[in-house]
């Protein structure tokens, strides 16, 4: 076992005045201390090895402050940056949570297959891709056919899958014109279905089954895989008199030696009932919106065709703290300097052994639930008519 300290402390208490007359004191100047502690490797081995290692650092500098208020008279102050309200550090494990667990074990899973192409789900939905294929092909032919006409404006009509009357034909054969008028909110919402819903999935598929393909043909038998994955968090705290931003990064990586899937079915997904059945189950995409239930049918996915894991898992946490300038109008100046900077790094075996060790999903925070683009696709769910295309997929 290898341990260390690294520790410089120059702090001091330096006084808080008002006007020139002390009231306290208040702690100042720079700090530094490292420590770490990790498993050695065996003298006998020709590589570094990866072993446990925890490591923590925190250094700040926390500068002298002088400060004029704008009150009558002028009241002159002294202190440092925590008489002003300086926040602490925080970890960036507050920004993480089981649902990013499962995200990461999903990206392990598509490393393992060579994609993330899912044949079990693209056969339960073979009717949505064939109605897909089918409307898609029908409204072309309707366009080509106005196009040949002349009817520009009814060719575009048609292409959106929009039933035409008479009264939409903005110029026929003879030349004549008519009422412009608009698409509707339905119209404009079975659009943006038929694209989240419809052909960016099956664009994915098409990419995914193609690598998943070349994964079967040309399969290594063991190898190691690694995936990432990384939060951010930016803040400005406003204290009394003093502003400051507060920055925080968390990354997570995952090291996986494995053997490579031995049959199709492995590969394909076709040993995956669950994810097939909740792929087909209606409204289960809105489900996921706010609770990611296929992101964990993925990782139990995981486990159950692949068996047990070992997983190497390395934890970064980096949080910075900083002075940006005064907050109150009633400041007539300020001077001074705060900094504060907190790093921990931990690397550890975390293991998959049984099915109970699989991360369960949490419910999102509200401001995920609500994205933008969760938004709009809930509008144009709520919106849209009822077309033949929609009514082939799961609403």
């Amino acid at each position: 076992m290898t341990t260390g300290l690294i520790l410089q402390d120059d702090t001091y208490q330096t006084a808080i005045t008002v006007n020139g007359n002390p009231v306290g004191t208040v702690l100042a100047g720079p700090y530094f201390r490292k420590q770490w502690a990790g498993s050695d490797t065996p003298a006998d081995s020709p590589v570094l090895v990866e072993n446990p290692y925890d490591m923590t650092l925190d250094e700040f500098v926390i500068g002298e402050a002088d400060y004029v208020l704008k009150n009558s008279p002028l009241i002159q102050r002294h202190g440092s940056m925590l008489s002003l309200g300086m926040p602490g550090v925080i970890s960036g494990t507050s920004l993480w949570d089981s649902n990013d667990d499962l995200v990461l074990l999903g990206k392990v899973a598509t490393k393992i297959r060579g994609s993330d192409f899912n044949l079990g789900n693209f056969l339960v939905e073979g009717r949505q891709t064939t109605a897909l294929f089918s409307d898609t092909a029908t409204r072309i032919a309707k366009m080509l056919h106005y196009i040949r006409d002349g009817n520009l404006y009814q060719a575009g009509r048609a292409f959106n899958g929009v039933k035409l009357s008479t009264g939409h034909v903005l110029r026929n054969r003879i030349g004549r014109n008519r009422k412009v008028n608009g698409f509707s909110a339905s119209e404009v919402s079975n659009a943006i279905l038929e694209l989240q819903y419809g052909w960016k999935p099956l664009i994915s598929d098409v990419h995914s089954s193609m690598s998943s393909l070349a994964q079967t043909i040309n399969r290594p038998f063991i190898t190691t895989i690694r995936v990432s994955k990384v939060k951010r968090s930016t803040e400005v705290i406003h204290g009394t008199y003093a502003s400051y931003s507060r920055n925080t990064i968390y990354h997570v990586k995952l090291k996986v030696k494995y053997v490579a899937p031995t049959n199709v079915f492995d590969q394909f997904h076709l040993t995956d009932p669950l994810s097939a059945l909740w792929e087909v189950t209606p409204n289960s995409f809105v489900v996921d919106w706010a609770l990611p239930v296929s992101d964990y049918l993925k990782a139990v996915d995981l486990y159950r065709t692949f068996g047990p894991q070992t997983i190497l898992r390395s934890e970064k946490s980096v949080c910075s703290v900083r002075y940006l300038g005064p907050n109150s109008d009633n400041v007539q100046s300020l001077t001074g300097s705060g900094t504060h900077d907190n790093v921990t790094y931990k690397r550890y075996f975390s293991n998959i052994s049984t099915l109970g060790d699989v991360p369960a999903p949490v419910l999102k925070s509200i401001d995920k639930v609500l994205s933008p683009t969760h938004m709009l696709n809930a509008v144009a769910l709520l919106t849209a008519k009822a077309s033949r295309f929609r009514n082939s997929l799961k609403f």
